[in-house]
């Protein structure tokens, strides 16, 4: 970043953040994909009548079916990104740890 500023990073607390978006995100999503196979073959069919059922049937399991995909993409992504952001908070544990033992070579040579 220019002028000598930079970014404060705990990766302790970002691996925290990257792992409640699979858990408590990731949670809401798998709520949604069980609720939607809960509705799968689960008599709705009738709830539309005699006549609509020919009509709208069809068209709910097109749409149901959609839903299902976005809802497992989503969690494919969720975990994706939980992974990710693991991956740069063991990045900037690196850095830290490079870091910290350049300045120990840098302290012994001055002692």
């Amino acid at each position: 970043m220019a002028g000598g500023q930079g970014y404060d990073v705990e990766p302790d607390a970002l691996a925290q953040h990257g792992a409640n978006l699979a858990t408590d995100v990731g949670g809401v999503v798998d709520d949604a994909i069980e609720a939607g196979r809960a509705t799968e073959g689960a008599g709705f069919n009738e709830s539309y009548g005699v006549i609509i059922s020919p009509i709208a049937f069809p068209v709910m399991e097109v749409v149901t079916a959609n839903a299902m995909g976005a809802m497992e993409s989503a969690r494919s992504f969720i975990d994706a990104l939980s992974q990710a952001v693991a991956g740069v908070a063991a990045a900037y544990d690196g850095v830290d740890a490079a870091i910290a033992e350049d300045l120990n070579k840098i302290a012994e040579e001055i002692n």
